[in-house]
């Protein structure tokens, strides 16, 4: 698994592999959850129908600057990018 690949780079591909063109309404929030869940983060906590949840599906940009944090190296940690890199089709690795 080639870890030299640029987080953005790596998060670009499985944006594409996924086909997660789109964050838009409730299917953007969807998507959104399931980058977090990537990168190790637990359905736990979060109540279905919160205010947190309606702004995120109100304001598609909100989620974009989340997945945008995402995809900043200096934000992330080596962990994020070998989850991501774990997640990617065997013919995207290379």
């Amino acid at each position: 698994m080639d870890m030299s690949n640029r987080m953005e780079d790596v998060v670009e591909r499985f944006l594409e592999q996924e086909q997660f063109r789109s964050f838009e309404g409730e299917r953007g929030l969807e998507r959104l959850n399931d980058l977090t869940k990537v990168l190790g983060y637990e359905e736990t906590g979060f109540r279905h129908g919160s205010p947190l949840e309606q702004f995120l599906i109100d304001n598609p940009s909100a989620i974009e600057a989340l997945v945008d944090y995402i995809k900043d190296e200096s934000n992330g940690t080596q962990e994020w990018k070998f989850s991501f890199l774990q997640h990617l089709a065997p013919d995207e690795e290379e």
